[in-house]
């Protein structure tokens, strides 16, 4: 038996293993005992054996942050003598969906494992796998305000300032700012200046918001004292003998009356809240006192001392 691959052997049986792929002539020699012979022969058709299909997998994105929705593709799987007949995808926490594309929302942070498996027409199987990341969102941290106010307390008419300069955002930067004075007016701006005509203790708020809509807020509390303030003389200035005299008071009760007083004299009076008069003094160091009542009998007084030359 001649198996047509270069293996002969004797009969009248005999078994041979191809190796190769193709078509094998088988060919059959009989002998008889006077010496003739005679032959026939057979083909064989020898199939090589099924290759596994190429499992291929992209996935998109490689990371994100959770819940992050992530498209996984077997699409550039191939098989080398066949086709692919199906494919799996398996996202890791239990999710399997059907090939060649799928898409899966992960809202838990970790490292996930994604593997593909694709099969042939003719049955055999291959996989693989990557890693996706995700990982927690970034919670914006609030800003942090800083808030100065010059002076935090005086007389009315009392003019204040306030800023919120010194104010930050740990990751991020301050994007709006409010200063709420505490009496009605509120600013946008990051610094300003009011002034209180009213007795009372006011807060003063500022507000910073940073760029992702975070904010916080810091106070300060500013007195406005009830009493008399004098604008004119200034306290040791030098005057002329007649001196300008300006002064106002304030209480949470109605002024009444003001007076105003000369080294001890009287020299004005009146049923006034403010005044503005002019008084002739000889020449020297002087000392002038206002005097102010409230309807409810409450006596404000302020000293200054001035020379005249």
């Amino acid at each position: 038996i001649d198996f047509g691959d270069g293996t002969v052997m004797a009969g009248p049986t005999a078994s041979h293993t191809y190796s190769t792929s193709g078509t094998k002539t088988v060919t059959a020699t009989v002998t008889d005992n006077k010496g003739a012979n005679s032959s026939t022969t057979e083909t064989v058709s020898v199939v090589a054996p099924n290759q596994p299909p190429v499992a291929a997998l992209s996935v998109t994105p490689a990371f994100g942050v959770a819940p992050v929705t992530v498209m996984a593709s077997t699409a550039a799987s191939t098989d080398p003598d066949g086709t692919i007949a199906s494919s799996s995808i398996d996202f890791g926490d239990g999710t399997v969906l059907p090939g060649p594309s799928a898409s899966h929302v992960y809202s838990t942070t970790g490292a996930k494992t994604i593997t593909a498996t694709v099969t042939d027409n003719s049955g055999a199987s291959s996989r693989t796998s990557t890693t996706v990341n995700v990982t927690a969102p970034v919670v914006n941290q609030a800003p942090v305000a800083a808030l100065s106010v010059t002076p935090t307390s005086g007389m009315a008419a009392l003019a204040v300032a306030a800023s919120t300069s010194g104010s930050s955002d740990p990751d991020g930067s301050i994007a709006t700012t409010s200063l709420d004075f505490g009496d009605g007016y509120v600013t946008s701006a990051a610094a300003a200046s009011h002034v209180y005509s009213k007795v009372g203790t006011y807060t003063v708020k500022a507000t910073v918001t940073d760029n992702k809509g975070a904010s916080s807020t810091t106070a300060k509390s500013v007195s406005v004292l009830a009493g008399v303030k004098i604008t004119s003389p200034t306290p040791g200035a030098v005057s002329t003998s007649l001196v300008h005299v300006a002064a106002s008071a304030v209480s949470l009760k109605p002024i009444t009356y003001m007076r105003v007083y000369v080294d001890g004299v009287s020299k004005y009076a009146g049923a006034v809240s403010s005044l503005s008069t002019y008084i002739t003094m000889s020449k020297g160091t002087h000392s002038i006192v206002v005097q102010a009542w409230d309807s409810g009998g409450t006596v404000y007084k302020t000293l200054v001392s001035i020379s005249v030359q």
